[in-house]
């Protein structure tokens, strides 16, 4: 029989360990609840900052949405086609405020869900993938490099099935997928970058013929030495959209390569006076049109289109 001692001081023992429980499981609980609002807090955040990446992307969507003649499967207003820069430079040209704050915007919650998601923007969203797009364009626009591969890589990671269960329609889809590629192309990875934008845009081209799919994927042609195919599909391009100036350009390039000289001529008059002729004067793969046996026609054209802005500097020195 045990002792009344050994009694109380086990009766003891027992009293405290369940005081100790019950200390222990009301930590547990409270714990737990401030874990599910911390929980409940997060989720929250994550939602209003989807939300928010969401409405941004939408509104330079929208701002997009008046370049005219962008996308073919689109309603578009009539006037001005897309002129020598493509989509960003023809809204920066007549919209530079809100095209450079929607960058910043976009940037900042990007980098947000990042943070938010330990390296990895909240998941990676597949409904960012025009965020993606728009920040990596503008990134590179702005010589934000580095910015510039991130959201293309983190674009790419999706493919066109994804993206078109995200609404865009599937030509849409293999542009911004193509596109995004030979913008990495520009700074990782080349030859394999190509060749991936060279297939999305080859597709997305075939389904809808947008002009500006049509000069990337020319761009990327040229840029493997297939010369004559981009000749032909620069060709198409400028017959839908002859005031996209820089496809001409590019295609008076791809003329010059191949010494058709007379040719590349002829397109280079059909570009107007424009900022465009100061980079036509020292463009390296014009080379072979200023050094040839062209070269005399070559230096009167570029007098002829550079004259008036020369004059237009002159006026100003003077005025000053």
């Amino acid at each position: 029989m045990d002792s009344p001692i050994v009694l109380g001081v086990g009766l003891l023992v027992t009293t405290a360990a369940l005081v100790l429980s019950a200390a222990v499981l009301r930590d547990l609980l409270r714990n737990r609840r401030l874990s599910e609002s911390r929980l409940i807090r997060r989720k929250t955040l994550e939602a209003s900052l989807r939300e928010s990446i969401e409405v941004e992307t939408a509104r330079f969507a929208r701002l997009l949405g008046v370049v005219p003649g962008l996308y073919k499967d689109e309603p578009k207003p009539r006037g001005e086609s897309v002129a020598s820069e493509g989509e960003l430079e023809w809204l920066d040209a007549r919209i530079p405020g809100p095209l450079r704050m929607h960058f910043e915007d976009l940037d900042f919650l990007l980098e947000l869900s990042e943070f938010l998601g330990h390296g990895q923007p909240i998941g990676n969203q597949p409904t960012f993938c025009r965020a993606y797009y728009f920040a990596g364009m503008l990134a590179f626009k702005y010589s934000e490099l580095g910015k510039a591969v991130r959201r293309f890589r983190q674009l790419v990671e999706f493919d066109e099935d994804v993206l078109q269960n995200v609404g865009l329609s599937r030509a849409k889809a293999l542009y911004y997928l193509g596109t995004a590629h030979l913008f990495l192309a520009d700074e990782v990875d080349k030859s394999a970058n190509l060749a991936e934008g060279i297939v999305r845009l080859r597709a997305s081209y075939a389904s809808v013929p947008n002009p500006i799919a049509g000069y990337n994927l020319a761009w990327a042609l040229d840029e493997l030495g297939k010369y004559d195919e981009a000749i032909s599909l620069l060709h198409r391009v400028l017959e839908d959209s002859p005031r996209l100036y820089r496809a001409r350009l590019n295609l008076a390039c791809a003329l010059a390569k191949l010494s058709r000289f007379k040719e590349a001529l002829e397109e280079l008059k059909q570009i107007p006076t424009d900022s465009l002729w100061t980079e036509i004067a020292t463009d390296t793969d014009l080379a072979p049109l200023r050094d040839g046996p062209w070269k005399e026609a070559f230096a009167a054209l570029i007098e002829q289109r550079t004259l008036p802005a020369k004059k237009e500097q002159e006026a100003l020195s003077r005025r000053s």
